[in-house]
């Protein structure tokens, strides 16, 4: 499957992880990787005892810069009603996609922002 999507777009996989310690302990962190000018946040997690003190929103000001960096039109990520659904909203990332019972009674969610490349005549 790999070598027919990649006979079609060039082959530029990149991985990229954020991670927050104290005294040594990963307390929050993201697994994410740039593919095809977009960066896909595929993990964020933060340490039940440290939520609500900013660390998602550095992890993700990270992310973006590194998306910026590499020169990438935005971030998508997705996920569940029952998890960080307006945390990502009030970052600005809108809703592109849903499954409706995903898990049954639950909606999942497809996301993405804008960052890198301007569209042609905004500023």
């Amino acid at each position: 499957m790999s070598s027919f999507n990649y006979g079609k777009a060039e082959r530029d996989y990149k991985p990229f992880m954020a991670v927050v310690k104290e005294n040594g302990a990963v307390i929050a962190g993201a697994q994410c990787f740039t593919v095809w000018s977009w960066m896909h946040v595929k993990l964020l997690w933060v340490h039940e005892d440290y939520r609500d003190k900013g660390l998602g929103k550095q992890i993700m000001s990270e992310i973006e810069i590194e998306t910026q960096q590499r020169g990438c039109f935005g971030v998508h990520l997705d996920t569940f009603e029952f998890q960080a659904l307006g945390f990502y909203q009030k970052l600005g990332y809108q809703i592109f996609g849903e499954i409706e019972d995903h898990p049954k009674g639950w909606k999942r969610f497809y996301l993405k922002k804008k960052i890198g490349i301007k569209e042609p005549g905004k500023i």
